[in-house]
């Protein structure tokens, strides 16, 4: 009787510490590497053809340079805190101020699309919209998402040519971001 009430608190144990250290990591999707630094709370999943450029407070990616020269789309994922009344905002009344910023830069900006998703778990907005800079037509798709006075946001950014070849990488992104 001994053996078997040890044999069985021993399974509890293993089983508890099996858990315990699989508690927010997730296992890497095949054609995948992870991209993430000290200096923030989160990582996430990106294409294995892509490049990593890590800074404070934000981590970028963009396609491998081909033969062909240097490619003009990149996604950057940054987080910084709320202050003031922008603390108690959701992520609408954040995107509507955000807006405006949008609006001054871009003399042809255009909101193409929007839609809601969750950002491992947490409510989250994704905004399509076109600009210029430059006389070059780029396409953009931003995800915000405000977690503990957070906002989180990703940007994906193609000029016209390259939008479809490499949209599918932000998928993979939003589809595999967590927090640590």
């Amino acid at each position: 009787m001994m053996k078997r009430t040890a044999l069985l608190l021993l399974a509890v144990c293993t089983l508890l510490a099996t858990a315990a250290c699989a508690k927010n990591e997730t296992e890497q999707p095949s054609g995948t590497l992870k991209a993430t630094n000290d200096a923030v709370d989160f990582y996430f999943y990106y294409p294995d053809t892509w490049q990593v450029y890590l800074d404070t407070g934000m981590i970028a990616v963009k396609p491998t340079p081909s033969s062909s020269g240097i490619v003009g789309t990149s996604i950057s994922v940054s987080a910084f805190e709320l202050d003031g009344e922008a603390a108690g905002q959701g992520v609408n009344d954040y995107w509507d101020s955000y807006k405006g910023t949008l609006e001054k830069t871009f003399s042809d900006y255009a909101l193409e699309g929007e839609s809601e998703l969750k950002l491992d778990g947490v409510p989250a907005v994704r905004k399509e919209y076109r600009g210029s800079l430059t006389e070059t037509a780029y396409r953009f798709v931003q995800v915000f998402c405000i977690r503990n006075g957070t906002i989180y946001q990703i940007t994906f950014t193609a000029n016209d040519a390259d939008y479809e070849r490499y949209i599918t990488a932000l998928d993979t992104i939003v589809t595999n971001f967590h927090f640590k």
